[in-house]
């Protein structure tokens, strides 16, 4: 038995796991599969290009992320169950799991996967597998994928549940879908398609599925469809995580029944494809969804999530809430006000046009406030803080800062540590704090403190009052008429 799932030699790092998913019965890979450095693609065996496109919103192609086209990167695919989560098959993404889920994109809304315009493409925050899923039988062979904003370019599908079970008896019919290689079935169908297809499979009896795979068939883990008698139509390799689905009463018109996990080869008379019963993990997803609630930045939900790895999070031109969590993050906010959590890391952020607040988080961060009047906030680490134009509020926190407020009116704190404070163009009030800093106040008519410690105060054009470091308890008012800037 094999599972669903197939690799172009591009990504030979990842062929190890194909290899330790295979089960007890092996097939050898159907004649024509592409050579070495073809696009590793999956099947639909006997089907038809979906018509019109759109028709399923609700399908997901897996992709790595480390390549830009969709036709060459798409290994597995899924269902979209919620805008934040998405279904597949365990074995699709064991070899990234939790500790690397940024390696796994996931395209949204495309009918066909060279068309880079259509629907969208989105990072994936965390993996769930479940505890339960084993290589060797592909027992419990699910997880669930949560994205790193929610998908708008889909339409979730509802899942089955116990009560289900009549809808997907044996010898009802059921679709599944897929992108790829079709074993020549129908005669003049493109072995390689990169539009999707679909292809009806009559249910089968647990009895029937068990008399053609012995123990490689884990009731209540798995359900079987395909054509006993016949064969030719079914899913295939690189199918895997894709939905089993029939017509229902239902939201979207659609009940998502099972996840393609594994077969013997492909459409052969006598062995239908292997599903992980939907039913039987609908309470566990649910579970796990209400475990994972969306994290917040000061009170307000994330609109765009990182993962715990080194993450490259775009905003929209709206206002966003991005919360980057554990990395080294590269984050760019664009246009609007948005609130950023860049979280523990070191991280490069440019909040972009608006008024924007950024909050730095543990690690020696750079925070670019951009145009607007931005607050930002270094926190711990020792941090490059740049208001850029507007009046702006900075706030170095803890460690060794290096503060800019630029043009504009700001209020610059540089809190504990020997910082570099600089005021810039403007009105601007500037409070070194605890440590041995140095204040410039540069143009404009500015407010310098020093703080505890030995610090060193340079008004710069203006007419500029100044609290000396060294005096704070009597708060001496210097005058300072025209000092030469740093």
């Amino acid at each position: 038995m094999t599972p669903r799932t197939h690799r172009s030699a591009a990504l030979l790092w990842a062929v190890a796991l194909v290899l330790l998913l295979t089960a007890a019965v092996s097939a050898e890979e159907p004649q024509g599969a592409p050579a070495s450095g073809d696009p590793a693609k999956p099947r639909i065996v006997g089907g038809v290009e979906v018509d019109p496109p759109g028709k399923y919103p609700f399908m997901v192609g897996l992709v790595f992320a480390s390549e830009p086209d969709a036709y060459w990167g798409q290994f597995c695919a899924g269902a979209l169950i919620d805008p934040w989560w998405v279904l597949t098959a365990g074995h699709c993404v064991a070899f990234a799991e939790a500790d690397r889920p940024w390696e796994v994109d996931v395209v949204v809304g495309r009918h066909n996967l060279s068309r880079g315009w259509e629907g969208e493409r989105l990072g994936v925050a965390d993996i769930i597998l479940h505890p339960r899923y084993s290589d060797e039988t592909l027992a419990s062979d699910i997880a669930l994928l949560r994205l790193e904003r929610a998908a708008t370019a889909g339409t979730p599908v509802p899942l089955a549940t116990i009560a289900d079970a009549g809808r997907f008896a044996s010898g009802e019919i059921a679709t599944v879908i897929g992108w790829g290689f079709t074993k020549g079935s129908p005669p003049g169908t493109p072995n390689w398609p990169d539009a999707l297809r679909e292809v009806d499979v009559p249910m089968v009896s647990n009895a029937d599925c068990a008399a053609a795979y012995g123990s490689d068939f884990i009731p209540p883990d798995h359900i079987c469809a395909g054509n006993l008698d016949d064969g030719g139509v079914d899913a295939c390799f690189g199918d895997s995580g894709g939905p089993l689905f029939v017509p229902a009463e239902v939201a979207g018109g659609y009940l998502h029944v099972g996840i393609v996990s594994s077969g013997l080869d492909c459409a052969l008379p006598g062995y239908p494809g292997i599903y992980t019963r939907t039913a039987t993990y609908t309470a566990w997803v649910e579970r796990v969804m209400a475990r994972y609630p969306l994290p917040t930045c000061r009170g307000k939900t994330a609109t765009i999530l990182g993962s715990i790895g080194a993450d490259t999070l775009l905003g929209t031109d709206g206002d966003d809430v991005i919360v980057a969590r554990a990395g080294n993050d590269t984050i760019y906010g664009r246009k609007g006000d948005d609130l950023i959590c860049a979280g523990p890391g070191n991280d490069w952020v440019d909040a972009g046009p608006g008024n924007d607040v950024v909050l730095g988080g543990a690690g020696n961060d750079r925070l670019y406030g951009g145009a607007g009047h931005d607050i930002l906030g270094g926190e711990q680490g020792n941090d490059r803080l740049f208001g850029g134009a507007g009046h702006d509020s900075l706030f170095g926190g803890a460690g060794n800062d290096t503060v800019r407020g630029e043009a504009g009116d700001d209020l610059i704190w540089g809190n504990e540590g020997d910082d570099r404070l600089f005021g810039g163009d403007g009105r601007d009030r500037v409070d070194g704090g605890a440590g041995n800093d140095t204040v410039s106040g540069g143009a404009g008519d500015d407010v310098l403190i020093g703080g505890p410690g030995f610090d060193i105060i340079r008004g710069g054009p203006g007419i500029d009052t100044c609290f000396s470091g060294e005096d704070v308890a009597s708060c001496e008012v210097v005058r300072l008429v025209v000092k030469q800037p740093l």
